[in-house]
């Protein structure tokens, strides 16, 4: 419902029917009123249920865990979206180890571990080849080589997207796939070829491919693995040759 103040100098505020009445410094000014979009893709509709998974079960963790998850995130410091080093509260810290647990099909862990150690980065080149590229029999290749070696407790994430038009430049985070996971300990290089082309088809000389790696922490616990810790998206556009 619009607040209407009729007065000299009054304003209008608020929405009525299809416009939305406002203003900002340079005085009252009306809009149509235009409706959020909610997106449905399976990738977007996986993700919220993991966050709603994870921030439901904090609700019945009791406070003496939460307890415990409070005071773990007041002493280790997580990696951010921004790739940034910092504190998080501890309701933070357990959906976001929750959600990674669960992407590996891990069963959830409601007691905080000791032990958190985010990834340093190991940087990466990619290459892909098709089968095209040179006279036969050359093989179709997309790799994943390692400047350094990753220590041997972490694994390796992939996500990839479909094959682009030779001028793409950016890729929205809608558009990557989880690829393949390589369990640790990661030795390079990675054919990731089989995989991808299981998604996506087989390489075509010239088109665009994103890929991001991951690296992820993996430690052996009881009452089996659990994920420990990560490192930021490392983000590339392969070109086919």
């Amino acid at each position: 419902m619009a607040k209407i103040i009729l007065s000299i100098g009054g304003t209008a505020s608020g929405k009525m029917g299809g416009l939305v009445f406002s203003h900002n410094r340079f005085g009252q000014y009306m809009r149509q009123r235009v409706r959020g979009v909610n997106p449905r893709t399976v990738s977007q509709s996986a993700n919220r249920n993991k966050f709603s998974g994870a921030s439901a079960l904090w609700q019945t963790l009791g406070p003496a865990i939460q307890n415990q998850w409070n005071a773990l995130a007041a002493t280790v410091k997580v990696k951010t979206r921004k790739g940034t080093m910092e504190f998080i509260t501890g309701q933070n810290f357990f959906v976001k180890a929750e959600k990674l647990w669960k992407e590996f099909g891990y069963a959830s862990t409601v007691n905080p571990t000791a032990v958190w150690n985010d990834v340093e980065l190991t940087p990466a080149t990619i290459a892909a080849a098709a089968s095209s590229s040179g006279p036969p029999p050359v093989p179709e290749t997309f790799t994943v080589t390692f400047t350094g070696t990753p220590p041997a407790t972490v694994g390796l994430l992939v996500a990839a997207t479909p094959m682009l038009s030779p001028g793409r430049q950016f890729m929205t985070k809608s558009l990557f796939r989880l690829v393949s996971y390589t369990v640790p300990p990661v030795t390079g290089p990675i054919n990731i070829d089989s995989a991808y082309v299981a998604l996506f088809g087989h390489l075509v000389t010239g088109r665009v491919i994103g890929v991001r790696l991951m690296f992820v922490q993996m430690l052996t616990t009881s009452p089996g693995p659990q994920v420990q810790g990560q490192s930021v998206w490392q983000e590339f556009r392969v070109v086919v040759t």
